[in-house]
């Protein structure tokens, strides 16, 4: 690549990262590793991901006495979750940042400060495009 292409980032945003358990452990390697199958990844690539929270819903049919319909909620390890998802490998755990319900104004300085903190990113890409990114995802 010549001159300003060297410099500039590539934003990989994966979105709902715990919504399949069979590539976690390719997601912890392209997340934490910063390596795709064994292989570096160019250091211009950036990795940002989200994932569902473990929200627990209030179910209709959670008073059901029998029945084959009974019998798929009792093995459905997720029936009573707003969303399906899987646990992250313990080597992600360091690196998950819990918004739950902060303040607009609140999730907006939190998400400047980790982004501001990773050292990839110039401050007006910081201010102008990265964390609204996040913030809308």
């Amino acid at each position: 690549m010549e001159g300003a292409e060297k410099s500039k980032k590539v934003i990989l945003f994966l979105d709902e990262i715990n919504t399949n358990h069979l590539c976690s452990g390719l997601l912890k390697e392209i997340i934490i590793d910063k390596r795709f199958e064994g292989l570096p990844l160019d250091p211009r690539i950036v990795v940002i991901a989200t994932c569902n929270p473990y929200k627990l819903k209030e179910h209709k049919d959670q008073n059901i006495t029998g029945g084959i319909r009974k019998k798929m909620l009792q093995e459905d390890q997720n029936f009573k979750l707003v969303y399906r998802v899987h646990p992250f490998p313990h080597s992600v755990f360091y690196f998950i940042h819990n918004y739950d319900t902060l303040q607009p104004k609140d999730l907006e300085f939190y998400i400047q400060r980790i982004l501001e903190r990773s050292g990839f990113f110039e401050q007006d890409e910081i201010d102008y495009f990265l964390t609204k990114m996040v913030i809308e995802s």
